[in-house]
């Protein structure tokens, strides 16, 4: 009945199987690399299958029928068995023609399960890579405080070149800058580590922000690589409470301000295209004045693009969380930023930087946002 059917499938699902006892049907087939054919499952079969007193009884279910047990293959090694099993007192026997659809069915199994674990293995080894080029732990000046988050793609052919970078320039001035490598996998780790060091180095000169975009650009093109970046980067002034910011790519920055509003800054200039896109791209810096005690947040495109989703959807969701959320720990606010607008199954990597301000007031929220793989259509 449909009843018992359920009741074995579920005893299966919850135990685990007999797997050392030689006389179990699947081990035999692993141990030999070849398929059993049982033409009557008989007790003694099931009573080497398990030792669960609850799943025997659920396994009488199909005794006096037929099954034929074949191993699931990859690269020579076993990765488990497949069981077929024909209900019936007594069953038809599996024929031999069926014994060879059995083998194929398993052979294509160990296929897919060595594409899944080859699919991980590379995914890791894209992750810590992207991990072992972000710092450990964020530099600041006194008065502000950092933290980061980074959260790979679930994928790893959609494993990009989200990054962020922190420089003290001085006892009071801090650069941030957060950008995309269009791509994916090692090409796009790649070159996220060229830009990211570079511009490393020629923050450290206290560069001006525009100035530091134009040289960035032009070093891309000296050494010949062809992939674009979107880059935002600017100095945070502690003293004066300035954001002096250029902008490679990136969309306008959201700010919110002590009554809690959220709204994108005014520009004077439009964007500067991609690093790498064309020799001569021209890059503004602009001034913005923020209230006291003000939060940075800088974040990449994972966090609010989906999928034949309309940008203009994904930043109004985001501009309404920004609204809504309530910001007191720094590392705590980053992961619920992360959790509430890329979720934990992304599809996209995530990147995630928050500066704040450490002084009295209301908090005002300033936010970045990157675009990965192609330029963004706001363009002020």
């Amino acid at each position: 009945s449909d009843r018992e059917l359920d009741r074995f499938v579920d005893n299966l699902l919850r135990h685990e199987p007999q797997i050392d006892n030689p006389s179990h049907p699947a081990v035999i087939a692993i141990q030999t690399g070849k398929p059993v054919v049982l033409d009557h499952i008989t007790a003694d079969v099931l009573d080497a299958a398990t030792d669960a007193p609850e799943q025997r009884r659920a396994a009488g279910f199909v005794q006096g029928g037929s099954a034929v047990v074949v191993p699931i293959m990859a690269n020579r090694e076993a990765l488990g068995a497949m069981s077929l099993v024909r209900l019936g007192r007594p069953a038809q026997p599996f024929d031999s023609e069926e014994v060879s659809i059995a083998v194929d069915i398993a052979a294509r199994a160990g296929e897919a399960f060595k594409r899944a674990r080859t699919h991980q293995e590379v995914r890791n080894a894209f992750v810590n890579i992207q991990r072992a080029l972000l710092p450990e732990q964020l530099p600041t000046v006194s008065g502000v405080s950092v933290c980061g988050v980074y959260r790979p793609a679930q994928a790893a052919t959609v494993i990009g070149g989200d990054w962020y970078a922190v420089v003290p320039i001085d006892d009071t001035r801090l650069a941030i800058a957060i950008g995309d490598a269009a791509g994916s996998g090692l090409p796009a780790s790649a070159q996220m580590a060229r830009v990211r060091y570079a511009l490393l180095a020629l923050a450290r000169q206290d560069v001006e922000p525009a100035a530091l975009l134009t040289s960035l650009n032009d070093y891309l093109f000296a050494i010949g690589q062809d992939n674009f970046v979107t880059v935002t980067y600017g100095v945070l002034d502690r003293d004066r409470h300035v954001w002096a910011e250029s902008r490679a790519g990136h969309p306008p920055t959201v700010v919110r301000s002590t009554d809690g509003e959220a709204r994108f800054l005014a520009y004077e200039h439009r964007s500067g295209l991609p690093l790498g896109v064309a020799r001569d791209a021209r890059y503004e810096t602009q001034d913005h004045k923020l209230p006291d005690d003000a939060t940075l947040l800088l974040y990449t495109d994972g966090l609010f693009e989906r999928r034949g989703e309309d940008l203009t959807v994904g930043l109004e969701r985001l501009r309404r969380t920004f609204e809504a959320i309530v910001i007191e720990d720094p590392d705590e606010a980053c992961a619920r930023i992360a959790d509430s607008l890329a979720g934990l199954n992304a599809e996209d990597d995530v990147a995630l930087l928050m500066t704040m301000f450490e002084g009295r007031g209301d908090r005002t929220t300033l936010a970045q946002l990157a675009f990965g793989s192609r330029p963004p259509s706001l363009d002020r």
